[in-house]
């Protein structure tokens, strides 16, 4: 019989196991990160430097002020679509390379060295290409109308001038639906991802992740469906809990401090979504059949000896 192990706690350990796929990625994500945001910061300090409006923030936080900044930073020429486009293909490149590394460490149990990430990444980048191209079609096809259905109430309320707390309960239970709903996407094509890693190191000509994922995903759902819901809402409210604290920072006179809160807060988020990726690989080899074992054959030169006959059958 199989056992189904703790997914949270099984895929807990594999996300600390391989720290180091934890730490490469966010290291690279901070990277890029720094190098789009140098300009960003350049044009900031040019428009606040020589302003009488600069005292509002560096005295205190003014959010008015920060957001006129931050639209004038917007407006042509100090920005365009370009370093946009620029900054999110580097980004999915970037998870492209290094989500089969990660799977494929937290399959086969090595280690989860740069190069090695790296390596595999670059052996598996068109398949994942190519899955990236179809959750992207599938989402599309998903949320879209989720999506407009949202908006079309939002602008019925506010239309038939619904507001306080009852229009807001309602347009935060439509977000709730279109982020559950988006849960259930994530989770089925991360185990297609998971599928078309393990079929790489067992079947190279087999390109099956869809139906097998799909079966697995109906044979059990609520367990994994929870827990990954669970994973997502708690990275997402530790981002929201360090962004609270470092606006309430703003007027801080060092910005270190600011740093550290939000970088700790994209780091705990990483982690989880690591996290999730070790429960999905618990889940897919908790219920793949174990493969059959083939009794050897003996050596046709090997001595024949008769089977000893039965007294029950003489006479």
């Amino acid at each position: 019989m199989k056992t189904r192990r703790p997914l949270l706690l099984t895929g807990f350990g594999l996300a600390v196991r391989h720290w180091r796929a934890v730490v490469w990625t966010y290291a690279l994500q901070l990277l890029l990160t720094v190098l789009f945001a140098w300009g960003l910061t350049h044009q900031l300090s040019s428009l606040l430097a020589h302003s009488l409006a600069s005292a509002r923030l560096s005295s205190g936080f003014d959010l008015v002020v920060l957001l006129e900044a931050m639209k004038r930073v917007n407006q042509f020429p100090n920005a365009g679509p370009q370093q946009f486009l620029l900054s999110s293909l580097l980004f999915a490149l970037l998870y492209l390379i290094l989500t089969p590394g990660t799977l494929y460490a937290y399959l086969t149990g090595e280690r989860a060295c740069l190069h090695r990430l790296l390596f595999q990444g670059f052996r598996m980048f068109w398949r994942f290409a190519f899955l990236a191209l179809a959750a992207g079609i599938g989402f599309a096809v998903v949320l879209g109308p989720l999506s407009a259905i949202r908006t079309a109430i939002n602008n019925h309320l506010d239309a038939a001038s619904f507001f306080g707390k009852p229009g807001f309960l309602v347009s935060m239970t439509m977000l709730a639906v279109l982020l559950l709903v988006a849960c259930v996407l994530r989770l089925y094509f991360d185990l297609v991802e998971v599928y078309a890693v393990r079929a790489r190191l067992t079947e190279p000509g087999s390109h099956g992740a869809f139906f097998p994922a799909l079966r697995l995903l109906r044979s059990r759902f609520w367990g994994p469906y929870l827990s990954f819901a669970l994973l997502t809402f708690g990275g997402i409210g530790t981002i929201a809990l360090a962004a609270w604290f470092a606006v309430h920072r703003l007027a801080a006179p060092h910005a270190f401090g600011i740093f550290v809160l939000l970088q700790s807060g994209i780091f705990v988020d990483l982690f989880t979504r690591f996290w999730q990726r070790g429960m999905e690989v618990t889940l897919v080899e908790d219920a793949v059949e174990p493969e059959p074992v083939i009794e050897p054959i003996s050596s046709p030169d090997a001595p024949f000896y008769p089977p000893e006959e039965n007294s029950v059958f003489e006479g």
